[in-house]
């Protein structure tokens, strides 16, 4: 999508949905890291079925006015893969993250 302005944004991004099932326990529904397996684990689980959208990204093009000769821009991404750390010395950023970001002239 692109207004139609003097200075130009455009907005870009795609929705990206993953659907998974864990058939044993993982430590970490989010991002997983380890499965462990169901018959040699504590307390039994029947496992998981989830879902998510967070690998989805958003995106701003600016192209501005002409400086001494040369044209201005701008970009920026962001997707939705941050998040709160499960560890007790993690920092914590929110849910959206910078990907990309750079300016030109």
């Amino acid at each position: 999508m692109e207004s139609g302005s003097k200075y130009r944004l455009r907005l870009t991004g795609i929705v990206l949905l993953n659907m998974f099932e864990n058939r044993g326990p993982v430590e970490n529904l989010d991002f997983p890291l380890l499965a462990e397996n169901p018959q040699f684990q504590f307390l039994p689980s029947g496992g998981s079925f989830g879902g998510s959208i967070r690998q989805s990204q958003i995106g701003i093009q600016a192209f501005g006015p002409t400086v001494a000769g040369a044209q201005t821009s701008a970009n920026i991404q962001f997707d939705f893969a941050g998040g709160f750390p499960e560890v007790p010395n993690g920092t914590s950023f929110g849910i959206m993250r910078l990907r990309n970001g750079h300016g030109a002239a």
